[in-house]
This record gives structure tokens, C-alpha cells and sequence, in this order.
């Protein structure tokens, strides 16, 4: 007996081959269809990593801000700053792939509220770096060392105080005061 090499395909009834082949379709659809859901998943649990990492490294960056801003070294806290918001950009850079989650009912409300919480935290170091600015200009303007404005935070009596600073300097931090408010 010869055989042809589709002989297969003829002893099957032509409607049996069709329902095999609409099933090799839909198996590879359905195939094609979790390996994106997988892909899916793994990279939101990777950006979730990366969303935490960075914001929490945004965290300890204005932690260390804050405490150089009250060690009255502006110039560290001013670049703290800098490395905090590089961080908090970072984070938002993988809401981008977070934000696919929005259509899970309740994870919808969390990405946004943490998202919201990302915007306005990086609108919160724009106005330290204003503030740090505005520190260090003064600080810079009256001239006191490091020493004579930490003795006048303290309330203990300085060698020198705002009282002998010069008529010229006192106007020039009463400018630099009156334009940071506007």
C-alpha cells in the first residue's frame, strides 16, 4: 500500500480536521494570550520594586535635607534636594507601567492615590529648594558664622546680633525677604 505524505489529512473527515485545526488556534491564542498576562504581571511587580526603592530612597534623601538644612549647611541640603527629587522622578517614571492596573478594582485607587502622593511630594521639595535658597542667601547676606546664628537659635546672648549688622546689610536682607514672597 503507498502512501502520500498528507494521507493523514484525507482519512480524516473534513469536518473533524477543521475542528482540530479551530483547537490548534485557540490553544495558540490562549498560549499567546497568558504569556502576555505573565509578561504583564512580572514587569508591574518589577516597577512596583523599582517604585519603592526610589521613593524610598527619596525619603531618606529629605530626611538627610532636613538635617542639613538644620545644621544651617544649605549647600548639602540644596543637593539633597536635587538627589530627592532624581529619586522621586525615578519613581514616577515607573507609575508608567503601574498605571495599566487602573481597570483591578482595588488597585485602582491606590496607584492614583500614590501617584498623587508623588506629584505633590515633588512639588514639596520645589518649594524647599526656595526655602533652602532663601536660607542660605541670608545667611550669606548678614554675614553671622555658623556659630553666632546657632547661639541666636538657641536664645543664648551672641557676641553679635541683628542689631550691628549695618543699616545697608538690613536692607539687603529685607529686599532679598520682601521678593522671596512674591
Amino acid at each position: 500500500m503507498s502512501h502520500s505524505i498528507n494521507f493523514l489529512h484525507r482519512a480524516e473527515e473534513p469536518e473533524r480536521h477543521r475542528a482540530h485545526a479551530r483547537r490548534r488556534v485557540f490553544r495558540a491564542v490562549l498560549l499567546a494570550l497568558c504569556a502576555v498576562g505573565v509578561l504583564w504581571v512580572l514587569s508591574v511587580l518589577f516597577a512596583s520594586g523599582v517604585v519603592v526603592s526610589a521613593a524610598l530612597d527619596g525619603k531618606d534623601s529629605l530626611e538627610r535635607a532636613r538635617a542639613s538644612a538644620m545644621g544651617l549647611d544649605f549647600d548639602a541640603a540644596a543637593s539633597e534636594l536635587g538627589e530627592a527629587d532624581g529619586h522621586f522622578a525615578t519613581a514616577e517614571g515607573g507609575f508608567s507601567i503601574l498605571r495599566t492596573m487602573r481597570f483591578l478594582p482595588w488597585v485602582s485607587s491606590q496607584v492614583v492615590a500614590a501617584d498623587a502622593m508623588l506629584v505633590s511630594g515633588r512639588d514639596v521639595i520645589e518649594a524647599l529648594r526656595s526655602v533652602v535658597s532663601l536660607g542660605g542667601e541670608l545667611v550669606r547676606l548678614t554675614g553671622f558664622s555658623e556659630g553666632e546664628i546657632r547661639a541666636m537659635a538657641d536664645g543664648t546672648s551672641p557676641a553679635v546680633t541683628f542689631d550691628d549688622l549695618s543699616s545697608d546689610t538690613k536692607r539687603a536682607v529685607l529686599q532679598r525677604l520682601a521678593s522671596s514672597s512674591g
